[in-house]
């Protein structure tokens, strides 16, 4: 997170709308109410944010009833500022007991407040955590337990953390109680910063991970009969100093019945995600059940979100989303640090927000994953986040996302770090002023920035509303807590600040046409039933709740649990899961009421879940074909080539070629090899495959396999092999780009032909199709060209060779395929009749290109994109196949693109751009890539980045504030950009294209086929309904960390529904799961079943039977 910023303070010491309900908030005056509370930081020499990295993190919120009386009461905890209490009359009125309740923890540094009936005895008590100085002897944590009303009915409280063995001293930001094991009593995750967590690859090389942290450290306690027993070693707890966590949730991610817990890590740590082993033990499971992870993750909260009834994740980070705030409050690790931290065991983490959708369980592992969506969901950025809540506050039935905001000092802000950043600045403050650290607080910028309420505007896509709503003030936000203080239907909100009043907000749902349930969930002793599950059907649309309501950034909140209904009346099944396993299941509830529900002993049947799923019988093909093959990518870097690049172009192999190349009748299969890698061909012989060493590939080892293909070049009567020679990596006139071709002797033995394929280089060659294009005989080739060798961004000419029937091949581009000339950088082509005519049609595709259709007239390749549906088809596009969907006799398309879940949004009005010159006229050329934000398109690359590729732009961009909202015409000439190839890219969607007699009409595929980068497309009819279905893989691991890498999909399976419409299966329901970076499909036949064969990047074959 702070990287930078820590650097500074080590320098110091070494020196000395788019809306569906118009929704409203009001923001209650707090004189009003009986509120008079600010949580008042002042810094000082010896204490100030570089000396205590939490300074600034705020204090929590507590909403819950402690007086038994069915109002909401309100705790605020402070840090210079003593903790106060607030008793409420369920009218928005609040009195202050503070002083007679003893809860005020004078003197101390107050953080997170945790509100639970810890003893059972029907009243809820208070648990508050401390921080503060190293030598603070006030930084014990502190347990209020509820003695119940005085003689005016007024609460009480006796400190006694230390009689319940919880009066840690670390540097505590929240507790979460829950009950981890199952045993009918409440224990407790105690989240504890690190007083000073130090370097990212000392310590992986260290093992810090695995030493406890004499000092403070993470901690688990179980409840032993009223006694909290710490058994964080024992129940598999990180509790080392280089955790620094700043959230933490609990919820049954898999759910089996037991809660789970993740931990936020910030600065460099990554998040633990520890999965409940059902035996007092947990399993830390980040890195095998998510791709990706917020690199200094803030908050967190665990909900679901799309009514499936597997809960996601939501973790805050800090990146802006404000244009000139990222330009001037952000920094990006460069790939090589990002890479050295991934090899020295962290996570794969970036700067931004994650939402982690859960994928259920798979059926082949039984075991859950998580896609991150969060650039899909428009949630990415919200600038330095705290506390996130996934609560329904307008009753649709769909929930919304609350994020505090909100630095007291711009911590990151880069041209003050940059005038900072130097030891003799300091060394001359230190001599005029005496106070460095003080002076330099003073002078750090301090922007107030508002908080954000994400609604989603569609399927798990949101937008923010929190203008709109009333929640938009500027503010250094940090604590919240929502729930129905005025017992109206709809959920409040109550905001910590620092250095201001916090912020009661009244909700004004009742306005609208919404409907609601309330459920006060109680055990068997009238105690809050922490840890309940609630599934509830209304119709037809589930609604999945845990009861944890210890949320946010150190707060606590309603323990009521609310469910929007939307418009629905009425809930037709309410099943409760109580905490100890007991369901509970009832029918037909009313709507728009809040219902008491107690666990009794009569009306339940045990569910006991205890046993660890197995995984399902669907074996992995492979080893028992014998198609054992891995692909091994040499490791080459093409930021070292194009460093103002954001992915890589390097890691686009392997492809799969199929055929009978030995005239058994049965299928074989060629697989692509990567640079220093032979490809590899496998003959089929008694239902298993032989891997054959004919020594074809040895002269070529050195080349990177882009693409094979079988065919009868020559007119023998046998399969032929070509194979494209690509990659990133080589020079212009590098022999390895030579294009191969493999003439076959009818037995399945190849000879490498010495003709020289007449294609012009240099070319990285993408692509190879063939096609009886003349109607002569013989098998024509298409030759698609990736790029130019070092020349990103500079049009590649792709080549059309005619065979003479003989096998002999001449490039008739010019003649008869002119638009091929200059045409881009293609990925992929397909050969079809578009136009039912008899022949051959050339459809290709490529990166920032639009689709070309070349219609075929007499043998003349006629470009005909314009006029039958690809006018402004530009996109990222990976793939290509046609095919029949909709079964009216013309051949549709299914074209794989980026996906949506990026940050390079596009549209008509608002395209991606790409403007390449040579702008420094040093003889390399650079590319720089614009977005849109707002009405304006900006570079996505960042002021460091640009000046250090063409450092002529220093003297006009020596601050970052200069540059912040710079546009293209801004920073370049018009004659420069005038000058400049242009590219425009309006879609990034994976879409198809519905064949209307030759004219195509686009249609964006579902949901799930947009989280990643497709790269490969199977078409068959899976379930044998006559309807052809669709599998998709993808995936970009090798992405810079300003984007992110692209991981977000595990293989999607579409059902063709018949009607033009697709369905995304789940792993019960059907669908091929296919992790990893997928570069090809291809299927063949084996004793007369299909399998299909999926190759991936730097990864094995993998074979999936299809039945």
């Amino acid at each position: 997170m702070m990287s930078r910023f820590l650097n500074i303070s080590l320098c110091i010491i070494m020196c000395s709308s788019c809306v569906k309900n118009e929704l409203k908030f009001s923001l209650l005056d707090n004189s009003k109410i009986g509120i008079d509370f600010k949580n008042t930081l002042t810094y000082t020499e010896d204490f100030n944010a570089y000396l205590f990295k939490s300074f600034y993190n705020g204090a929590g919120v507590g909403l819950a009833d402690l007086t038994n009386d069915g109002n909401l009461d309100l705790f605020l905890c402070g840090n210079q500022t003593d903790n106060r209490l607030y008793i409420g009359d369920g009218d928005f009125n609040f009195k202050d007991v503070s002083d007679h309740a003893g809860i005020r923890s004078s003197g101390s540094w107050a953080t997170g407040v945790s509100i639970v009936d810890i003893n059972g005895d029907g009243w809820k008590d208070i648990y508050v955590c401390k921080s503060g100085r190293l030598e603070d002897p006030n930084r014990r944590n502190e347990l209020f337990i509820n003695l119940g009303l005085d003689g005016n009915g007024l609460p009480t409280f006796v400190e006694s953390a230390k009689e319940y063995g919880i009066d840690d001293l670390g540097f505590s930001i929240h507790a979460v109680f829950f009950d981890y094991d199952r045993d009918g009593d409440l224990d407790m995750y105690l989240s504890n910063n690190s007083h000073n967590p130090s370097d990212v690859i000392v310590d992986s090389k260290k093992g810090m991970r695995n030493k406890k942290d004499p000092g403070g450290g993470n901690k688990l306690y179980k409840n032993e009969s009223g006694y909290f027993v710490d058994v964080t070693t024992d129940a598999g707890i990180y509790s080392s100093a280089i955790g620094y966590g700043l959230g933490v949730g609990v919820g049954d991610v898999d759910r089996d019945g037991w809660p789970d817990i993740y931990v936020a890590n910030d600065f460099f740590e990554k998040d633990y995600l520890y999965i409940n082993q059902r035996d007092g033990t947990f399993k830390e499971s980040i890195d095998t059940l998510t791709s990706e992870i917020s690199l200094g993750s803030m908050g967190v909260d665990i909900s679901d979100m799309d009514h499936d009834g597997y809960p996601e994740i939501f973790v805050t980070e800090m990146l802006p989303d404000d244009e000139s705030r990222l330009k001037t409050k952000t920094v990006f690790d460069n790939w090589d640090k990002y890479a050295l931290k991934v090899k020295n065991g962290y996570h794969h983490q970036f700067p931004r927000n994650t939402f982690q959708l859960n994928n259920g369980r798979s059926f082949d592992s039984n075991k859950v994953s998580f896609s991150e969506i969060s650039r899909y969901a428009g949630v990415h950025a919200s600038d330095w986040s705290w506390g996130v809540q996934m609560v329904d506050f307008d009753n649709d039935g769909n929930k919304e996302i609350f994020i505090t905001n909100g630095i007291g000092k711009d911590l990151l802000d880069q041209d003050y770090l940059d005038y900072y950043d130097n030891p003799q600045k300091l060394r001359e403050i230190l001599k005029e002023k005496g106070q460095v650290m003080k002076e330099l607080l003073d002078n750090m910028p301090s922007e107030p920035i508002s908080n954000h309420l994400y609604q989603q505007t569609s399927y798990m896509a949101y937008t923010n509303v929190a203008e709109v709503f009333g929640l938009g003030q500027a503010s250094f936000s940090s604590g919240s807590a929502y729930g129905d203080i005025d017992n109206d239907g709809d959920l409040d909100l109550v905001v910590n600040n620092i250095n201001s009043q916090p912020f009661v907000y009244e909700n004004n749902q009742l306005k609208t046409e919404n409907h609601y349930v309330s459920l006060l969930l109680k055990n068997r002793n009238g105690g809050t039933a922490i840890g309940a599950q609630v599934s509830l059907w209304s119709n037809g649309k589930l609604y999945f709740e845990e009861l944890y309501p210890m949320k946010g950034s150190m707060s606590t909140v309603d323990d009521r649990l609310h469910i929007g209904l939307g418009d629905h009346k009425k809930i037709d099944t309410l099943k409760i899961m109580w905490p100890d396993g007991d369901v509970l299941v009832q029918k037909n509830i009313s709507a728009d009421r809040s219902w008491t529900i107690t666990q009794s002993e009569d009306s339940e049947r045990k569910v006991r879940i205890n046993k660890t799923p197995e995984p399902n019988e669907r074996i992995e093909a492979a080893k028992a074909l014998n198609l054992m093959f891995v692909h091994e990518e040499n490791e080459f870097i093409d930021f070292d080539k194009d460093n103002m690049l954001f992915h890589m172009r390097s890691n686009e192999g392997p492809k799969i070629a199929v055929a009978d190349i030995n005239g058994d009748g049965l299928d074989d299969c060629y697989i692509g090899g990567a640079k220093g890698q032979n490809g590899a061909l496998f003959v089929q012989e008694a239902a298993v495959f032989k891997k054959t060493d004919q020594g074809l590939m040895t002269a070529y080892k050195g080349a990177e396999d882009q693409h094979a293909v079988f065919v009868d070049v020559d007119n023998d009567g046998d399969n032929d092999l070509l194979v494209a020679s690509g990659g990133y990596e080589f020079s212009s006139d590098a022999f390895a780009l030579s294009d191969r071709l493999y003439l076959n002797d009818g037995t399945g033995h190849f000879a490498k032909s010495n003709q020289v394929l007449p294609t012009v280089r240099p070319t990285a060659t993408s692509v190879i199709i063939s096609a009886d294009y003349d109607a002569d005989g013989d098998q024509d080739l298409f030759f698609g060209s990736r790029f130019i060798p070092g020349m990103y961004g500079i049009p590649a000419s792709s080549y059309l060779l005619e065979n003479d029937g003989t096998g002999h091949f001449t490039n008739v581009t010019d003649s008869k395929a002119p638009t091929l000339t200059d045409i881009g950088m293609v990925t992929d082509a397909v050969w079809t009749d578009v136009d039912r005519d008899g022949d051959s049609d050339l459809i290709v595709v490529g990166e920032w290109m639009a689709i070309k259709l070349l219609i075929n007239n007499e043998g003349i390749m006629e470009e005909r994109s314009s006029n039958n549906g690809f006018l402004g088809s530009n996109g990222f596009w990976n793939t290509i196949e046609a095919a029949d969907l909709d079964n009216d006799g013309d051949q549709d398309l299914i074209v794989g693109n980026m996906g949506e879940n990026t940050i390079f949004k596009a549209s008509e009005d608002r395209p991606v751009e790409m403007f390449v010159n040579d702008f420094d006229k040093n003889g390399s050329i650079e590319q720089i890539i614009t977005t849109y934000t707002g009405e304006k398109a900006h570079p996505v690359i960042l002021k460091k980045e640009i000046t250090k590729q063409l450092p002529y732009l220093l003297k006009k961009y020596l601050k970052h504030n200069a540059y912040k909202e710079e546009t293209i015409a801004d920073i370049f000439t018009k004659n420069e950009l005038k000058n400049s190839i242009q590219y425009q890219v309006y879609e990034t969607g994976t879409c198809v294209f519905w064949n209307d007699d030759g004219n195509y009409r686009k249609e964006k595929m579902p949901f799930r086929a947009q989280l990643a980068p497709t790269y490969a497309i199977h078409v068959s009819d899976l379930d044998n309904d006559g309807d052809m279905d669709l599998v998709m893989g993808g995936n970009q691991f090798k992405a810079k960390p300003q984007t992110g890498m692209y991981a977000a999909t595990q293989g999607v399976t579409l059902q063709n529904n018949g009607n033009g419409k697709f369905t995304a299966l789940t792993p019960k329901g059907g669908k091929l799961e296919i992790a990893g970076q997928v570069r090809d499909f291809n299927s063949l036949s084996v004793n007369g079943e299909k399998y299909l064969l999926v190759a991936r990047n730097n990864d094995s074959i993998k074979v999936i039977p299809l039945r």
